[in-house]
């Protein structure tokens, strides 16, 4: 580690709570905002919001009740200017000169197909989170299936 990010590390540090403070916050009012949509996603469930950090906050699709994809998630939200992540792909699906068998990890999968990391970030303001939220809301009107 170089002198300059160990710098930047310890005057980071010193306002740790008050990142971890402001994250808390954002997630709250995802949970609070999103908790309406549990047919369609699953929540990060925690027992105490005093444990995380809050560096991602992830959600699930529920496949099942939806339409679309997780692909189909994606272009619909970048196409509103909101860039969620892919959490986590599967090393089987990177190395592709090992011959792994996929079936073995039904499970990685199935997390992986569903996995999302929507945004936050210290920055992100409850405007920001408003129209992620109602973006979200919007793909599930359009994508809801039938029986639901």
């Amino acid at each position: 580690l170089s002198e300059i990010n160990c710098s930047l590390a310890i005057s980071q540090l010193s306002k740790i709570e008050m990142f971890i403070k402001k994250r808390k916050k954002i997630a709250q009012y995802y949970v609070k905002n999103l908790l309406s949509l549990k047919n369609f996603i699953i929540l990060p469930s925690y027992s105490s919001f005093n444990l995380s950090s809050f560096h991602l906050f992830l959600i699930h699709i529920n496949l099942k009740n939806l339409k679309g994809t997780k692909d189909d998630f994606f272009k619909f939200l970048n196409k509103k200017k909101i860039y969620p992540q892919f959490h986590y792909m599967p090393i089987y699906r990177i190395v592709k000169n090992i011959n792994w068998n996929s079936n073995k990890f039904r499970n990685t999968e199935k997390y992986f197909k569903t996995a999302v990391s929507i945004p936050i970030y210290y920055n992100l303001t409850f405007k920001d989170q408003d129209h992620v939220i109602k973006s979200i809301k919007k793909y599930i009107n359009i994508y809801k299936a039938d029986y639901v």
